[in-house]
């Protein structure tokens, strides 16, 4: 660590900045708001990137005697694929080229995940000669069809010798000045020897041409085939960051951001120190060694009596921990809003009060009425990015949320019960008054028993409808008061769901007197 270190003022100016700004309106003066240096340093994280060579092999076979690359023995390709790879490893320019393409790596190679970088331009591809093992090297096999005899069974006489005689068709005899009289053709017999094998039973093999053997289909007729093997040689890279001799803070800092993340956002400046010596805890490897640079600082403001800590690192001063202070800047007003929420006390009031001491209140109100909650909270999570746990701030928009449903819970009941009366008058005059049954005159049963909906849809909507009406202008009202206009219409609630219900209950039970009647 460097004790002379001067962490930029700028950047911590900016934070100063950025805290001034959220706390305004939030009952503390941003003038008040002072960064002070309570430690700073540049300090130096380690990191060791392993490569070892390795070599990926691609093998194909081919049929017949077929050369790619180099010739090897037949069985000595493993062989061939270690003496390669320990020439290859001994060449002098290999750790240079190792270097050069580690180097070329994201951030030098420096924290790199496991991977395998192929080195194509020193591939190497060796072909092994094989004996066929089908023809064992004498490039010809057996027929199949005729067993390596070079003559089948006859096809034309069915391996018997003989076939019906063409002149008499197997009838023995033919029509002669008018008389049916013996075949001169196959005397009398009504068969003739087979012109195809002449009486042999057997004819040349067509697939061999009566050779008895044919080209090997394995190796093509040579005796041999060939496995082609392409090596690659690869470098197998991982690395590994070391934090284990920085100072605690910048220790802590740079753990919750993490090397790579600090590498990534050009928060560190990183420098090879070494490159290609063995490793002792790892003899099998060549390591390449690192310093990661990383500036960081510790600052502090008060609020009241009670001192907030600031922690920055990096060479772009990025906040690793801004404390807990707005958490307890809206404590008082997390306990109104809860209280509200809770329905303890006059709601309006307790909003209206939180809105004229608390800016992050008043936001929130505001944006909840325009955008809903889960808007609402990624929006203030923007604006009030730090001192703002994210586990307050949810705590706050929920109960902000409840304490708005809750200005329109009496009114929305209110509703409910006009919403019903009318509903009764409704069912009332269909059903009892007799203008259901003026309207069912001279309709089909079917029809009439889908007329008999009409009070429960028109009761229902009535019903809704003043929910909403007097949930929405109770609602613009209070929140116009708190001095945050909005046209959103509030939920309808639980009141909504006793409107169905109760609707349901006021229909079918006069559907069902009139049934009885």
């Amino acid at each position: 660590m460097s004790d002379d270190y001067t962490y930029p003022p700028e950047f911590i100016k900016k934070v100063e900045q950025r805290i001034q700004k959220q706390v305004e309106g939030n009952g503390v003066d941003p003038a008040d708001i002072k960064l002070t240096i309570v430690k700073q340093g540049l300090d130096v994280m380690t990191g060791k990137t392993y490569f070892e060579l390795d070599c990926d092999v691609q093998t194909i076979s081919e049929k017949g005697d077929k050369t790619k690359g180099r010739v090897i023995k037949q069985g000595e390709l493993q062989k061939e694929i270690d003496t390669y790879l320990n020439s290859f490893a001994a060449k002098e320019t290999l750790d240079s080229k190792a270097k050069d393409i580690i180097e070329s790596l994201p951030h030098k190679g420096f924290a790199t995940d496991k991977q395998n970088i192929p080195l194509p331009q020193d591939k190497l591809t060796l072909t092994e000669h094989v004996v066929c093992q089908k023809c064992q090297g004498q490039k010809m096999t057996a027929c199949s069809p005729c067993q390596g005899r070079g003559l089948i069974q006859c096809q034309l006489c069915y391996s018997t010798g003989m076939m019906r005689c063409l002149q008499c068709n197997g009838a023995r005899q033919v029509q002669a000045g008018g008389e049916m009289q013996p075949c001169q053709a196959c005397q009398g017999r009504g068969e003739i020897m087979c012109t195809q094998c002449r009486g042999q039973k057997m004819s040349p093999c067509p697939h061999c041409q009566s050779k008895g053997t044919l080209s090997c289909d394995n190796c093509a007729g040579q005796g041999k085939n060939s496995n082609h093997a392409t090596i690659t040689p690869q470098l197998n890279v991982h690395g590994d960051v070391l934090m284990d001799d920085m100072d605690p803070y910048p220790k802590i800092m740079a753990s919750k951001i993490g090397a790579v993340a600090l590498a990534e956002g050009g928060h560190i400046t990183i420098k090879q120190v070494n490159h290609a010596v063995e490793d002792k805890d790892a003899p099998d490897h060549n390591v390449i060694e690192y310093e990661a640079a990383m500036p960081w600082a510790v600052t502090q403001f008060i609020i009241g009596k009670t001192p907030y800590k600031i922690h920055q690192a990096g060479l772009k001063g990025a906040v690793c921990d801004s404390g807990n202070f707005m958490d307890d800047l809206i404590q008082p007003e997390m306990e109104k809003i809860t209280m509200a929420a809770k329905g303890n006390g006059f709601v309006a009031g307790l909003l209206k009060e939180v809105c004229n001491d608390s800016r992050v209140s008043r936001e929130t109100l505001g944006l909840i009425a325009q955008k809903g909650m889960k808007r609402a909270a990624i929006e203030l999570q923007k604006t009030y990015n730090l001192g703002l746990t994210k586990k307050t701030l949810q705590s706050f928009v929920k109960y902000a949320y409840s304490a708005e449903k809750r200005i329109t819970r009496r009114p929305r009941y209110i509703g409910l019960g006009v919403g019903l009366a009318v509903s009764l008058l409704i069912n009332y005059l269909w059903f009892m008054y007799g203008i259901g049954a003026d309207m069912k005159d001279n309709q089909s049963q079917n029809i009439q028993m889908i007329m008999d909906g009409i009070p429960l849809i028109l009761g229902l909507f009535v019903t809704l409808s003043s929910i909403k009406t007097v949930g929405y202008f109770t609602f613009q009202s209070v929140m116009k008061d708190i001095g945050i206009p909005t046209k959103k219409m509030p939920p309808v609630g639980k009141a909504g769901l006793y409107g169905l219900i109760g609707n349901i209950l006021l229909w079918g039970g006069f559907w069902g007197f009139t049934i009885l009647l």
